[in-house]
């Protein structure tokens, strides 16, 4: 079986998510503290470690040993995104109080060495998230999903922070979206103004479809689901505003793809890939999918189906749950 010619290919790291020494970081000799003149290209997080690799490349070839350079270590490990406009990796960490959403906000995250402070953090009071992010730069705004407060009580609220490229410390978000159904993740298309969620966890709906996503006020119903793939499993979920594709990752069933997701006339495919998360590079048709200790990455992805062949080769990361991904 030739894994490169059918598309796709595991994403092979080295110590991915283990020990710093393992995985080198520290020092300060180089531009990224790690003996590499590179810039960071693509940053992952493990869930189960609560830290943040990066690597010099976005698109290994099949089989390929990379170095994950661990370049945040308790952060979280949560939901990621990448400002590739003002260099700024935000991510998402959970109060020990469980009261407050934090982002923490990396400058420079393309040259970051090991262990860098956060050069600002935004706070987001009596709300707290679960594990999804966006960024919108064309607007210079930043989603965060809050779906329980400190009780365990279900929210279905999104916060919206206007200036992100700024915001810093206490903030009131510009818009506070609440009575939205119960979900767990979500997906902004930015091009079409949709927005997606899932993740309901118990309901037997489909993934929930908001349309004018930037008009969205509180009390809004959605528009309608679509209910060709199990919107109780996702835990993150992503759409390639490009080509109109939403991904929807599940625990047991695989990929869902969703083509013309926009629309009332979507069609469905799955992949026989049991996975948690996925992330879209709409620019290069490239699809970062996180399962488990196994990370994949498929090329022309807009091209995936039920019978597209899923790499061999896992990623070095035992005892991992590989999450959120973050690109230019």
């Amino acid at each position: 079986m030739s894994i490169i010619n059918r598309g796709a290919r595991a994403l092979v790291a080295t110590a991915l998510f283990g020990t710093l020494s393992a995985c080198g970081g520290g020092g300060g000799e180089s531009t990224n503290g790690n003996g590499s003149s590179s810039p960071y290209v693509l940053f992952a997080t493990d869930l189960s470690s609560g830290t943040i690799a990066a690597f010099t490349t976005l698109d290994p070839s099949a089989g390929q040993s990379l170095t994950a350079h661990i370049v945040k270590t308790q952060e979280g490990g949560t939901g990621i995104a990448y400002d590739a406009v003002h260099d700024d990796l935000y991510a998402l960490r959970v109060d020990a109080r469980l009261t407050v959403t934090t982002v923490d906000v990396f400058a420079h995250a393309s040259t970051m060495v090991n262990g860098a402070a956060p050069s600002r953090s935004i706070q987001v009071p009596g709300f707290r998230e679960d594990s999804a992010i966006a960024i919108d730069t064309t607007r210079d705004e930043v989603w965060v999903a809050g779906t329980t407060d400190s009780t365990g009580n279900n929210l279905g609220r999104l916060a919206v922070i206007a200036h992100a490229s700024t915001a810093s410390g206490s903030v009131t978000p510009s818009r506070d979206i609440s009575g939205l159904p119960n979900f767990v993740t979500f997906a902004l298309d930015r091009v079409h103004a949709v927005l997606y969620l899932g993740g309901g966890g118990g309901g037997p709906h489909g993934i929930y479809v908001y349309e004018n996503a930037s008009a969205l006020v509180t009390g809004t119903p959605p528009t309608r689901t679509i209910n060709g793939v199990d919107g109780r499993a996702p835990f993150l979920m992503a759409v390639d505003e490009q080509r109109d594709i939403l991904y929807v990752p599940d625990t047991s069933t695989g990929l869902g793809i969703v083509r013309n997701a926009s629309t009332s006339t979507q069609t469905v495919a799955k992949l026989a890939v049991p996975c948690l998360t996925v992330a879209v590079d709409s620019a290069h048709d490239r699809v970062y999918v996180g399962a488990y200790s196994n990370a994949y990455v498929f090329d022309n992805a807009s091209t995936l189906g039920a019978s597209s062949t899923v790499p061999a080769v896992a990623v070095q990361a035992t005892g991992a749950s590989i999450w959120s991904f973050a690109f230019p």
